[in-house]
């Protein structure tokens, strides 16, 4: 077995991945994403690497602050790309290196290089945490060079400019610098028209006050924003209340002292990631049933007053040790894993809600 949900299926000795092991997102694509000034070159660049196999655009490296669309922009690619029947593969920097190490260590390194060299269009995320990671860059310029000289396209995305990011060979900073290197970043025109979608997409009234309240209350990110708006969602109508008696969202979105009940934790988590809840209670290599799984046990630790032993039963585990390790593994996520962490903080918002 290998890490990550990576299913190996040979046709004409390539992998084919299916669509859970690309690590895509269905929630991501062009149609929803909000184009302005300051990201439509970003935009524009990504859609053709999407939809042109002879793109020039090789590779195309995309950076920005946090919550600027980024990843966004990449996960659209990526579904619009595996519409179009392309074999396809997002990954953050961090996932590259454990599945790099877990071939090192069981000595078949080659299998590792041979998949990502059967991919067409690769998509990897916070390439800045590639910073310092000597073997990893070894191989991720093996990989790169491989695919670009089959005509193959790469798109990265940073929180940094290259030439930003310490501890990481010149040869690398030079094939980042090779294609189009652009910059996107959320202006106030698009961070309006942002929190109005989000305000729609969570089904609340779209109410100026509202409107005005978010606005004032986040900076120039888009997750911020949806957090904001999700914070506001499991308090319902009297939010608008609070805002006109000037009130401080904090007071209304206080986490519940109530502990709660861990059948319900395992029903949203399986619901947020579009799973049976069965598969919370057997053990999967997929990353996404797996991910799923970590995050039940880490919120059971968490929201309910349940030892480790009574944790493990819940979800079929012999050993606490198990669920102490999944406890941990979602810790370290939290501190370097921006999906893990909207993913953590939008389910425990989900679960304030059910209360």
């Amino acid at each position: 077995s290998v890490p990550n949900g990576m299913s190996r299926i040979f046709a004409d000795q390539k992998y084919v991945l299916s669509y859970t092991d690309t690590n895509l997102s269905a929630k991501y694509n062009f149609d929803n994403f909000i184009v302005g000034k300051q990201n439509e070159v970003a935009y524009k660049a990504a859609l053709d690497v999407a939809i042109n196999e002879n793109s020039i655009y090789n590779p195309l490296f995309i950076y920005g602050r946090v919550g600027s669309g980024k990843t966004h922009l990449l996960q659209a690619v990526g579904n619009k790309a595996y519409a179009l029947n392309k074999n396809v593969l997002y990954t953050s920097m961090n996932d590259f290196t454990e599945e790099m190490v877990y071939y090192l260590k069981s000595g078949n390194i080659m299998a590792f290089r041979e998949k990502y060299k059967n991919i067409d269009i690769l998509l990897i995320d916070d390439i800045q945490f590639l910073s310092g990671k000597e073997r990893t860059q070894i191989e991720l310029f093996n990989i790169f060079n491989h695919l670009f000289q089959h005509n193959k396209h790469i798109l990265f995305a940073s929180d940094k400019h290259p030439r930003d990011i310490k501890d990481i060979s010149e040869r690398l900073v030079s094939r980042f610098e090779g294609g189009l290197l652009v910059e996107t970043n959320i202006d106030d025109h698009i961070k309006l028209s942002i929190i109005k979608q989000k305000i729609q997409i969570y089904g609340l009234n779209v109410d100026d006050r509202l409107i005005s309240y978010i606005k004032d209350n986040t900076t120039n990110n888009a997750r911020e924003i949806e957090g904001l708006v999700i914070q506001i969602k499991a308090k319902g109508l009297s939010i608008l209340e609070a805002i006109d008696n000037h009130q401080n969202i904090d007071n209304l979105t206080s986490k519940d002292s109530t502990s709660t009940n861990i059948d319900t934790i395992k029903k949203i988590v399986a619901s947020y990631f579009n799973i049976s809840i069965d598969i919370l209670a057997k053990s999967f290599k997929n990353k996404k049933y797996a991910t799923a799984k970590h995050i039940a046990i880490f919120l059971s630790r968490e929201l309910t007053n349940l030892s480790l032993s009574e944790i493990a039963s819940h979800f079929n585990i012999k050993s606490h040790s198990s669920v102490a390790h999944s406890i941990k593994k979602i810790e370290k996520a939290l501190k370097e894993d921006k999906t893990i962490q909207y993913s953590v903080f939008s389910i425990k918002e989900i679960i304030k809600r059910q209360k």
